[in-house]
């Protein structure tokens, strides 16, 4: 298990990078602000031959 925590408020993006492919990950989003913790949004992905992610199930959702 890697925990990646982005304390950037401006970004929108981040890129995991180093997957292995043909390998399912189980990835979950929580949103942190000064009132607490959001709900958690979570997938799970596939990677293909070229290491590109694929959504099995799931969806990752980031609200305002």
């Amino acid at each position: 298990e890697v925990e990646i925590s982005i304390t950037d408020p401006s970004a929108r993006f981040y890129e995991i990078r180093n997957l292995r492919i043909y390998t399912l990950y189980s990835i979950t989003i929580r949103i942190f602000n000064p009132e607490g913790e959001g709900p958690a949004s979570k997938a799970v992905v596939r990677t293909d031959e070229g290491g590109k992610v694929y959504f099995t199930h799931g969806r990752l959702e980031i609200g305002h």
